[in-house]
């Protein structure tokens, strides 16, 4: 009894789907997550450079 479904509990191609569905989705939150960073560092640069210019810093 204990052992009846072993076969299918040890069955790669059962999980493979399944793990390619959550790694693409891990992905795609990772990749948004970077993006997000991506565009607050673009405009802290922006102001940044606004300030820079503001000042007549020249380092």
């Amino acid at each position: 009894m204990l052992f009846t479904n072993a076969e299918r509990v040890f069955d790669r191609q059962q999980r493979g789907p399944k793990s390619a569905e959550t790694g693409a989705a891990r992905i795609a939150q990772l990749e948004a997550k970077v993006r997000e960073k991506d565009e607050v560092i673009a405009e802290l640069m922006a102001e940044y450079l606004k300030i820079k210019k503001k000042t007549g810093e020249n380092s």
